[in-house]
């Protein structure tokens, strides 16, 4: 059982095991410091809770050591505690980790280790995401772990609305002030005489490189459509339409960074796409596309993949709405190739405190293998 004495101007010196059951193996991520530990101390006498991240961590041969505050204005990223009551305490110690060294505060590191996420209990928020429809009314808001990030994620039966749809990613920090939106919309096509779409993007998968699909014609044989850079008007692809309906795979790599340079899909009355010498088969209005590789190498993400159009007759009955496939990535900042925060992991420790009245000094247990069997050996104090 840890102990510590409650007094002014204190430093709590706790010392405990974590080594044995940490979750990220890596052979440096100690001595790089890339590893946190978050508090949860629950006073038995009221259930009220503190939680706080562990201050001055040293890694030694058999224990962990490392330090909290006495504050009676408490802060968890700096370790500031105030033990009231005095008592017994239950703490559990949860392991977080990062790719990259970060300062803690709110936007790199969760509050709290019960997340609000479809995983369960015992994960840590970083932050959330909002969708927003063309009218400006919020369709959905999910916490954000960093273990839970959205890949993949379809969105159908949408209207065109009367401007773009928003993915808004925020950090811890704010909820109200996003570290990034990204717009998107969803075009109004006239669809064929017969009321078929002209060209519709049927699945989305994300790739090691980017994104792979299939895209179903119904154009005439005869028709083209082709992929082009939305920036330089470069050509990246183009197929000819030799059937009708007519199925064809897909793969687009991932530009850096990915919102740079969405993919557009247009279609043509000729073959040989624009260089075909036809005109646009529906219109000028591009289906887009924006590759983004799984698992990400950026953080601060939310983009919509791709999207089909809301298709309507010739007299602006809508015959179908539009769909789709979104990928939302964690991140303290935009658009970033450092993962910028700490994920958690799990419990690495739990047990016991019992917090006395001022007398100065430390207390330190544990157990150590029994060497002869049965035998428990236990160190108190400094």
């Amino acid at each position: 059982m840890l102990q510590a004495t409650y007094k002014d101007d204190d430093t709590y010196v706790f010392y405990i095991s974590t080594e044995d059951r940490r979750y990220n193996t890596s052979t440096d991520i100690t001595a790089t410091y890339q590893i946190q530990y978050l508090f949860k101390f629950t006073n038995n006498m009221d259930g009220s809770v503190v939680y706080a991240y562990a201050q001055d961590i040293q890694w030694l041969d058999r224990y962990t050591r490392c330090s909290f505050y006495h504050d009676t204005a408490e802060d968890v990223y700096t370790g500031k505690v105030n033990f009231v009551p005095n008592g017994y305490y239950n703490y559990k110690v949860y392991e977080l980790t990062s790719a990259t060294v970060q300062a803690l505060s709110c936007s790199t590191a969760p509050a709290t280790p019960n997340g609000d996420t479809p995983s369960g209990v015992d994960t840590g928020n970083i932050g959330q995401y909002t969708i927003t429809d063309g009218d400006g009314v919020v369709t959905s808001t999910v916490k954000l772990t960093g273990q839970n990030d959205v890949y993949d994620l379809p969105l159908t039966n949408a209207d065109a609305g009367a401007s773009n749809w928003n993915i808004k990613v925020y950090n811890d920090c704010s909820d109200t002030v996003p570290i990034i939106t990204s717009g998107f919309y969803f075009p109004t096509i006239t669809a064929q005489a017969d009321d078929t779409r002209w060209v519709e993007i049927t699945n989305i998968e994300q790739t090691a490189t980017g994104i792979s699909g299939r895209i179903i014609s119904n154009m005439p044989i005869g028709y083209s459509w082709e992929f082009t850079n939305s920036v330089t008007g470069a050509v990246i692809s183009f197929f000819d339409i030799t059937a009708k309906p007519e199925t064809k795979a897909f793969t687009l790599p991932q530009i850096d960074p990915p919102s740079s340079v969405p993919i557009n899909l247009l279609g043509y009355d000729a073959t040989g796409g624009s260089a075909g010498g036809g005109g646009f088969a529906w219109s000028n209005v591009p289906l887009q596309l924006v590759p983004v590789k799984k698992p990400s190498t950026y953080y601060g993400i939310g983009e919509a993949l791709a999207v089909n159009p809301v298709s309507v007759n010739g007299a602006g009955t809508i015959l179908s709405k539009g769909n789709a496939w979104l990928t939302i990535i964690a991140g303290s900042t935009a658009e970033s190739t450092t993962q910028g925060f700490y994920t958690l992991q799990g419990v690495v420790e739990q047990g016991k405190l019992y917090v006395s009245e001022p007398i100065k000094g430390e207390q330190v247990t544990y157990i150590e293998n029994p060497t002869p069997p049965g035998t428990n050996y236990v160190w108190y104090g400094q």
